[in-house]
């Protein structure tokens, strides 16, 4: 981690329609990933090394028995990337002692854990530097060899 970390207080409505306000729900931080770049001129002798920085802005969200720590990374190439952590509790079934439990794993002695599968889809609006957006895909290919290109 580098630099500042922000915490965001977010409101949230409650069941009845109540705004409660959520107090450093939301973190944002700057972290190094690594080298971006590297070069060795033999030239001149000289060594260029630049490291990479990512934006990270991160909240965990309870459901159930389970707990989804959201980490939506942004990276200097433009890239977006999402991650969904799950560290939340199982939640088990008993299962009788000698039985078999055919809804997933056992996980302890009496206990199993049903297969299941979590499901995240997100909605993005890019709406980078006004609604002019456009997208474009480059493909470059070398000329093909001849005279003018030994």
């Amino acid at each position: 981690m580098l630099g500042l970390i922000h915490y965001f207080d977010v409101p949230m409505v409650e069941d009845q329609g109540a705004i409660t306000l959520m107090k450093n729900a939301v973190c944002m931080h700057e972290e190094d990933y690594g080298i971006l770049w590297k070069h060795f001129d033999f030239r001149t002798g000289l060594h260029q090394v630049r490291r990479s920085r990512r934006l990270v802005i991160s909240f965990f969200a309870t459901v159930g028995n389970y707990d989804y720590g959201f980490y939506w990374y942004l990276y200097q190439d433009g890239t977006i990337q999402l991650e969904v952590k799950l560290p939340g509790i199982i939640q088990t079934a008993a299962v009788v002692p000698g039985a078999e439990y055919s809804f997933g794993g056992t996980v302890a002695k009496g206990l199993g854990g049903p297969n299941h599968q979590h499901f995240f889809c997100a909605r993005m609006h890019m709406m980078v530097d006004g609604e002019q957006n456009s997208v474009t895909e480059h493909e470059y290919h070398p000329r093909p060899w001849g005279k003018d290109n030994p």
